[in-house]
């Protein structure tokens, strides 16, 4: 029997791809693009920032390095609270004498904010 539970946090435990569209979409606006077909924005879940937006906005070198610093500007800030929890997942293992904890690959500062916007009480 397992005695510890770890689920990872974004798109399992929360549904942060409103988080990830609006900055995309801000970063972008700030760069001149204005995007507002929300099918290319999701491409911008799963693949490093960089990636994104030298692959499907042409920004490479300083541009795309700008445009990430733009998109964490608000994401860091604002954005990455509006990531609702999913009904039912924030303690799925409640009672059954497993210890749960959501994880992400996030640097330790961001990734313990978020999850604390999350589950305030969660030791972090």
């Amino acid at each position: 029997m397992y005695k510890l539970v770890l689920f990872d946090l974004d798109g399992t435990l929360t549904q942060s791809e409103f988080g990830i569209l609006a900055s995309a979409k801000y970063a972008l606006s700030k760069m001149g693009i204005y995007e507002a077909d929300e099918k290319k924005l999701k491409r911008f879940i799963g693949p490093p920032l960089y990636v994104s937006f030298s692959e499907f906005y042409g920004l490479n070198g300083a541009a795309g390095e700008d445009a990430v610093r733009l998109y964490r500007e608000v994401y860091e800030k604002e954005e990455y609270k509006n990531a609702p929890v999913y009904e039912g997942s924030a303690f799925g293992a409640k009672g059954s004498g497993r210890l749960a904890y959501g994880c992400n690959f996030k640097a330790a500062g961001n990734g313990r904010a978020r999850c604390g916007a999350c589950w305030p009480k969660a030791l972090l």
